[in-house]
């Protein structure tokens, strides 16, 4: 289905977001095509009686018509699901009956929060459900590795779990961006979205939403409230983007071809800084580590993306090069490949994307690309 031209802004928009990614692209929106609308931006999924960095960082905002919350989480556990249920969902419908939307926006269709908004809000008020780019697997879609009678009967009892944990209106889709409660997308690659979701309608996230005084005023405070660092005094030439420790300890080869790439940039004499992966927990690099630039690991790389516009990136397979292709069209995005992923779809994404690729590397590790950036919103 071809993607169809922006329609007329919503009167009153419900945005439900639980990740990094997902917030950066529901800001585009918020100060985008929906700029004109009642926005209501919900940070579901938050851990209670945790400090909230990222409610702290958005709370300078004074702009009219948004308003901002946060939702505690259900867990996944089934004494969570027993306990926390029911009062998240009355929050959420509390909330849908408070805003009256014609739109509720999520980044994860399979989530309750969000099938269970869409659907009151579409037997209320007549809203529509819309998909919010979540990543990689907006263009990989999510493939089972187990045999189909198996996947069948799995999914058989996840659906009974969830109509006995949610209710009758809870339906898993077979793929993100697939549920019965959303009916069309919001993605930054439209023309890239997996087979399932390239036949519904889908809009482009452009990239100068993301390009406002108010995205780079957010960026700032990001890392200076959850980053407790200043904003980079100037833009870089070169960012490594390190993947998991796990993948650095397994892939002797990944390892040193980042070392290299470290130790070459730096003999050049070229500004470089190193963002390693969100859960990162010691430095594992063969090169030296004094006097370099260090990017704080908890922050999205989003949040840096003002300072990376004309920046050469070079990360492995990974939903940050995918969001810096599109925050940074002009910049240099390269990947070092892995001949043990090569059924991997973003390996068949990149080039067409215009991300390099250099195959230096072996190994097998089957959820490479899953998730750099899919990690709650909390403090």
């Amino acid at each position: 289905m071809p993607v169809p031209p922006d329609h007329e802004a919503p009167r009153s928009v419900l945005l439900l977001v639980s990740t990094p990614w997902q917030l950066f692209c529901a800001l585009g929106l918020l100060f985008g095509p929906y700029r004109d609308a009642r926005r209501t931006l919900a940070l579901i999924d938050q851990r209670p009686g945790r400090e909230n960095r990222w409610l702290d960082a958005l709370a300078h905002l004074a702009e009219p018509g948004l308003r901002i919350v946060e939702l505690p989480r259900i867990g996944k556990s089934v004494f969570d699901k027993v306990l926390r249920t029911r009062p998240v969902l009355r929050r959420v419908r509390k909330l849908v009956l408070e805003c009256e939307p014609d739109e509720v926006v999520g980044g994860n269709d399979r989530r309750a929060e969000f099938q269970y908004a869409a659907q009151i809000a579409q037997k209320r008020f007549g809203a529509r459900g819309v998909y919010l780019d979540d990543g990689s697997f907006s263009y990989s879609g999510l493939v089972s590795l187990r045999p189909r009678r198996a996947e069948a009967l799995i999914q058989a009892l996840e659906a009974l779990g969830g109509w006995l944990c949610y209710g009758l209106w809870y339906r898993k889709p077979l793929a993100l961006g697939l549920s019965n409660w959303s009916q069309s997308a919001w993605l930054a690659f439209p023309e890239h979205a997996h087979e399932g979701l390239s036949r519904r309608p889908r809009r482009a996230l452009r990239a100068e939403w993301y390009r406002t005084p108010q995205l780079r005023s957010i960026s700032e405070r990001l890392i200076r409230t959850i980053g407790d660092g200043e904003p980079p005094a100037q833009a870089i030439d070169e960012l490594l983007l390190l993947p998991h420790d796990h993948l650095l300890r397994v892939d002797r080869p990944l390892r040193s071809a980042l070392s290299q790439r470290l130790s070459e940039a730096r003999a050049a004499g070229r500004r470089v800084a190193v963002k390693r992966h969100p859960r990162s927990r010691e430095w594992l690099l063969d090169a030296p580590r004094d006097e370099l630039i260090e990017w704080d690991p908890r922050l999205p790389i989003e949040a840096y993306a003002p300072w990376l516009q004309q920046a050469h990136v070079i990360g492995s397979l990974s939903t940050a090069l995918l969001s810096l292709r599109w925050l940074c069209p002009a910049a240099r995005i390269e990947s070092i490949e892995h001949q043990g992923a090569l059924r991997d779809p973003l390996r068949a994404l990149y080039p067409r994307l215009g991300i390099l690729g250099r195959s230096e590397t072996l190994h097998r590790i089957a959820s490479l690309w899953a998730d750099s950036q899919r990690w709650v919103l909390v403090g």
